[in-house]
């Protein structure tokens, strides 16, 4: 039982504190403290230059239904040097408290106990939760990916089995919705190909799919941006022209600057992002995190955000490499791991016939450290032999330390 002294985060929670200091948590998916103190102070500062604006007090009011149009234009201009695109309209922009409510508030707005969610598999396992919750009657099916992401042709084979002949789909409603992370996956680290992201759009205005893309990794690339494929949201203005929206951009800065800001957007085109502005969530509360918006405008325009980013990037990048290190050189040969060229996560594929969640408690007991199994990431149930882990939480002495007692302790239970 923790104190209310102890409840801050949360991470917070009995069982997730380890009374070893020794202790390696690799499933946390969140920036680390060290990066929060310096968040810290940027948010200290721009906190203090918002609310010393003459007409600061609108920070404190309902937010306009989009969202603060000073904060969704600087936005539109940082997302356009990011995405490395040559105009975001602010007008495709409506503002969130982050990628979890955006998300369940998607699912509310645009879909109904018949419609059919396709979950790419692997997948961010609480999405898969957060579908139930909503949903619980609803059909929901797994899509196999491989390196080159989603696999299209089984997509189809579903899209075209459960056709909405016959079935009770509310008016401005989808028949089906599919949850992906195209770019650096959670939990393998995969991007999704040009070639399939441009064949994924027409498929989805083919079949009238909502495509609802968690893009909360994008900006976290640490190999040539140059090469990095456009969004899907993206190839849905180009491809499909005068068309109703299909595709979905779900961003955050909880990975980029702090979680506890709860602050997002989410960009479509109009009448997807219409349709959310004028929900009964933002008529009744008014557009999310007002306050933080204009935290958050100062950073964008100031260009402090901008360096923050370059920095964090860099950070994530040595941890990543530390981590690989370790990996490629001390996992027994039996077991393969895919390096990612972005995001937050690596992705460890065992002999199948090993389970992870077994390992998972020895492991704890014996080296203090641990994993996310695979079992929680496949609707299929493909993965039990797979383990994911987080690079971002941690500094590179202690990734390094806790990769090496993890190589030490899977090589000793695969001999």
């Amino acid at each position: 039982m923790l104190s209310l002294d102890q409840e801050n985060t949360l991470f917070d929670r009995p069982g997730n504190i380890d009374p070893n200091e020794d202790f390696v948590d690799f499933t946390i998916g969140a920036p680390g403290a060290d990066l929060l103190q310096e968040v810290t102070k940027l948010a200290l500062a721009a906190s203090q230059e918002a609310l010393s604006a003459p007409d600061a007090h609108f920070l404190l009011q309902y937010g306009a239904a989009k969202g603060l149009g000073s904060f969704r234009k600087e936005l539109a201009r940082w997302l356009e040097h990011e995405y490395q695109e040559s105009s975001i309209d602010p007008s495709r922009l409506t503002v969130t408290s982050g990628a979890t409510q955006s998300f369940t508030n998607i699912v509310t707005l645009f879909t109904c106990p018949d419609t059919v969610f396709l979950i790419e598999d692997p997948t961010y396992f609480l999405a898969l939760d957060l579908v139930r919750e909503q949903r619980k009657d609803s059909t929901i099916l797994p899509v196999p990916t491989d390196e080159s992401g989603i696999i299209l042709e089984n997509l189809e084979d579903l899209l075209k089995k459960h056709s909405p002949k016959e079935k009770n789909i509310w008016p401005n409603r989808f028949p089906f919705m599919l949850y992906l992370v195209p770019t650096h996956n959670n939990p393998t680290g995969r991007s999704l190909t040009h070639e399939r992201r441009v064949e994924l759009v027409k498929l989805a205005a083919k079949y009238n799919v909502l495509v609802v893309c968690d893009d909360v990794y994008d900006i976290l690339r640490y190999e040539d941006r140059a090469d990095a494929p456009k969004r899907l949201v993206a190839y849905d203005y180009e491809i499909n022209k005068e068309a109703a929206g299909t595709v979905i951009s779900n961003g955050t800065f909880s990975k980029l600057f702090g979680p506890g800001i709860r602050l997002g957007w989410i960009e479509a085109k109009e009448d997807l992002i219409n349709a959310i502005s004028e929900s009964g969530l933002n008529n009744s509360g008014g557009s999310p995190n007002q306050f933080a918006s204009g935290i958050m405008t100062q950073l964008l325009a100031s260009g402090k955000l901008s360096s923050f980013v370059d920095g964090l990037r860099d950070i994530y990048s040595s941890r990543l490499k530390a981590l690989m290190s370790v990996l490629t050189t001390q996992l027994p040969s039996s077991c393969q791991v895919l390096h990612p060229k972005g995001g937050y996560f690596v992705w460890i594929l065992l002999p199948k016939h090993v389970n992870t969640r077994e390992l998972l408690t020895r492991c704890r007991e014996e080296t203090h450290v641990i994993f996310s199994p695979g079992d929680r990431f496949s609707l299929a149930g493909q993965t039990n032999h797979c383990l994911r882990l987080c690079f971002a939480y941690n500094p590179e002495k202690r990734i390094t330390d806790g990769a090496q007692r993890l190589c030490q302790f899977l090589a000793s239970q695969l001999k």
